[in-house]
């Protein structure tokens, strides 16, 4: 009986949407493509032919893509709903001709990352002064 009540409480709580039981973010555990990046109010597109990427992977609290030329790598945790904390931030070190400051702007905004929010089909991740939107690959 005591194991019956266990397990119907855990049910009732991810039920309710509780993270622990899979009803994370929902960003997570998807690949975002860059869409816009910069200060707000003056968000610039993505250059032509660059793939800038992000999957925020729930089970590794890892985040990983591609910023334009090279590959990169963090962690992250999420924190009070709209709260997230990007760290940790490697990458590969390759030359691409043409991508190499869309990508350093990529990157610094990215580590300055504080607020996440979904709507529309799109994550947006902000700092204090910049935005990266992103749309579903």
């Amino acid at each position: 009986m005591i194991k019956l009540k266990i397990v119907l409480s855990l049910l009732l709580l991810c039920g309710i949407g509780l993270t622990a039981c899979g009803g994370g973010p929902d960003f997570e555990d998807i690949e975002w493509l860059l869409e816009s990046y910069g200060k707000k109010g003056n968000l610039q597109p993505v250059l032509e032919n660059s793939d800038v990427s992000a999957t925020f992977d729930s089970a590794e609290g890892r985040v990983t893509g591609t910023a334009g030329c090279n590959q990169y790598f963090g962690g992250y945790e999420v924190e009070d709903g709209s709260k997230i904390e990007i760290s940790e931030i490697g990458n590969t070190e390759m030359w691409c001709e043409g991508l190499m400051d869309q990508e350093t702007a990529f990157l610094a905004i990215l580590g300055d990352v504080v607020n996440y929010a979904v709507k529309d089909g799109k994550l947006s991740l902000t700092s204090g002064t910049s935005t990266l939107v992103f749309t579903r690959r």
